[in-house]
């Protein structure tokens, strides 16, 4: 804080005589202060500020003295405005499902928990992504851009975590070191997982009555790993491998009762869960300039699902990919600045169901503008995507336009609003296409369709957001989605048996609006809420389905809450409640969930004590699904005991040491300027 103050009462006189102090300073040194850019000899002055708001997406510079010392990254994102983090995922303007990237590269929620907040640059949230982020991305994409380190380091982290009531423990150790250009993190997160779970399922025909009562035992495990290793060459050049895994394996043990009319019979099945992800990526980015760099892109995928009850069902995907991207900014056009994007991709993707292997390649190219004009901002993205797809001895190939738009204008008075539209197509997964019937148990038939279409999506957005003060962010958004020939679950009667299966429904139309409020409050404490509603209708004209029809009302509210104490203690609550969820098969009715996690360094912060609370009240033990027809009725009532305690434990060690590469930073964020 001295040397702060020291250095706040002198830049006047250095930035006046910037040549006789030069020599102060070696060159490349850089130096951080909040609000404006001085450029002197060979140092660079360079804003920050916590907020940029752009047509594309919205970028947070994340301040870690907000958080305890080596917290993460998914802590980080429970404080940023119309994002919502709760044990069910991470949800962007409450209905977008949001898809993460670390440093452009698609990753996921696991790999945020090993990221600790002072590793990260800036997180961008991009609301309205172009088909550079995939031509079947219908949500949103959360960028976690890390920082690019000087200094040479060595740590490690080991994690042990244990479940007083459900029978879970896991631990994962980690190791992350830089020397010379190699920056290299690994992980691998093994977790033992038990459950018990008891279903009632009770259906009505014109004919018959059936009643089953079922209790699931599963006992089983998963894990995740990470290798990634990110090559710095030059200041302009960098490259980044990066391999992940994750596999689980359950064992399921159902025993319980059927009912048909008068008749009852006991029911004891078993059935084995196996899935298997695994990825490798590249990443080769050169920087012309300052504005203007090209990347390089390849990616590998395998999916492996297998289920084996009655009968044995096996799903399987390799998809290998290509990408070269090129990016211009702030090219002048009539004294306003313009962004430029060009990117091409290449997909080659093989389905392998049960005995037949189905094939698709698929070609894409994609342009993106942006221009900025006073408070008007414009940004225009057009996709063309060309398929080709084998599916057993059919041939096919089909031309999709995938357009995305944003008018976004922002008034003197903070206050910004934009208007969003997007159109992306969505190819029917490998286990929809799989023609094996899967026998989950009596009253549970799954079958997958092999001549399933892929489905457009198009979506039309409208968002107002207001800054009233530097803390305090008020939002509202109002959504419209419309599909046809949407891939939806369908039930059909197949000689007298109930089969779910999946077909190209005829429409599908939601319709929403919600209402949010970010806070950052004294004592360190922060709010994020959202709340609103949303009409769903789900209709299969003309269909020999069961089910024709279904739609109705959902209300959704989410508030996390949370504070720091005295530099080594923090705690989080959550609540997240989606009232319906609906479907052409049925609607599922659901209960509050409310999550507490608290958080303690100790021994000078190498050790962090956690406590985890899960659906705290057990609020969420029962889900009810309701399915209603002219041809069927049924009621499915689940209940799964979620609530649970978790102790965490973290011990970490390593220690840094000084590279000759590169300039000082000198960090100053109590200067005040105008």
């Amino acid at each position: 804080m001295r040397k702060n103050l020291l250095l706040s009462l002198f830049m006047p006189i250095m930035c006046m005589f910037a040549c006789p102090l030069r020599a102060q300073f070696l060159q490349g040194d850089t130096i951080v202060v909040n609000d404006t850019i001085v450029a002197l000899d060979n140092i660079t002055v360079t804003a920050q500020k916590n907020v940029i708001q752009k047509v594309d997406k919205i970028v947070y510079r994340i301040n870690e003295k907000d958080f305890l010392r080596h917290a993460k990254a998914d802590n980080a994102l429970r404080r940023l405005p119309d994002v919502s983090v709760s044990a069910s995922g991470i949800l962007i303007d409450s209905y977008k499902h949001a898809a993460i990237y670390i440093d452009g590269l698609p990753s996921d929620e696991e790999t945020l928990k090993r990221i600790d907040i002072d590793e990260i640059e800036r997180i961008e949230v991009i609301k309205n992504p172009s088909a550079i982020y995939g031509s079947e991305l219908t949500g949103g994409v959360i960028n976690v851009v890390k920082r690019k380190k000087k200094e040479h380091f060595i740590k490690a982290e080991i994690t042990g975590r244990g479940a007083a009531m459900r029978g879970i423990y896991g631990f994962t150790p980690s190791l992350a070191f830089k020397t010379g250009i190699l920056t290299l993190n690994t992980y691998y997160s093994f977790t033992k997982n038990n459950q018990d779970v008891s279903t009632r399922t009770e259906r009505w025909t014109s004919s018959t009555f059936e009643r089953q009562d079922i209790q699931d035992q599963i006992r089983g495990w998963q894990g995740f790993g990470l290798l990634n290793a990110r090559l710095d060459f030059r200041e302009t050049d960098y490259l980044i491998l990066s391999a992940t895994s994750m596999n689980y394996r359950f064992d399921h043990r159902y025993a319980g009762t059927l009912t048909t009319g008068e008749s009852t019979a006991p029911v004891d099945d078993k059935a084995l869960e196996q899935l298997g992800k695994y990825s490798a990526n590249l990443l080769y980015r050169h920087d012309f300039d300052r504005a203007t760099n090209l990347e390089v892109k390849g990616r590998y995928f395998d999916y492996d699902n297998h289920y084996r009850s009655l009968t044995d069902n096996h799903s399987r995907i390799r998809e290998a990919s290509g990408e070269i991207l090129f990016q211009k900014q702030e090219i002048d056009l009539w004294g306003n600045p313009l962004e430029l994007v060009l990117d091409y991709k290449s997909v080659y993707r093989r389905y392998l169901t049960g005995s037949q292997g189905d094939r698709l390649a698929s070609q894409s190219a994609n342009a993106t503008v942006s221009y900025n004009v006073a408070g008007l901002s414009a940004y225009l993205a057009l996709g063309y995507d060309y398929t080709h797809q084998t599916v057993g001895t059919t041939t096919t190939g089909y031309h999709t336009l995938l357009p995305v738009a944003t008018l976004a204008y922002r008034f003197p008075n903070r206050f910004n609003l934009s208007l969003q539209y997007a159109r992306k197509i969505t190819r029917p997964g490998v286990d929809y296409l799989n023609p094996t019937i899967d026998r989950i148990n009596p009253m549970y038939l799954r079958q997958g369709n092999s001549a399933l279409d892929p489905q457009q999506n198009n979506e039309l957005s409208l968002s107002v957001r207001k800054s009233i003060t530097n803390n305090h962010n008020l939002s509202l958004n109002a959504y419209y989605r419309f599909n046809n020939g949407l891939i939806s679950e369908i039930l059909t009667d197949r000689e007298g048996q109930t089969i779910y299966s999946y077909d190209n429904i005829g429409r599908a139309r939601v319709a929403g609006v919600n209402a949010g409020w970010n806070a950052s409050l004294p004592l360190n404490f922060y709010v994020n809420t959202r709340i609103g509603p949303s009409y769903n209708d789900y209709a299969a004209p003309g269909s020999t389905a069961l089910l024709t029809r279904n739609s109705g009302w959902s209300l959704f509210a989410y508030a996390g809450i949370g504070t720091r104490i005295l530099d080594f203690l923090s705690a989080d609550l959550d609540l997240f409640y989606n009232s319906r969820g609906y479907g052409l098969t049925g609607t599922v009715r659901t209960r509050p969930s409310v999550n507490l996690n608290i958080e303690a360094n100790l021994l000078s912060d190498r050790l962090t004590l956690g406590l985890y609370c899960m659906d705290l009240g057990g609020w969420s033990t029962q889900t009810t699904l309701l399915a209603q027809g002219d041809a069927l009725d049924q009621r499915t009532t689940i209940r799964n005991k979620m609530m649970n305690f978790s102790l965490t434990v973290t011990y970490r060690f390593g220690k840094k040491f000084n590279s000759a590469i590169g300039g000082r930073t000198i960090e100053n964020s109590d200067i005040i300027t105008k």
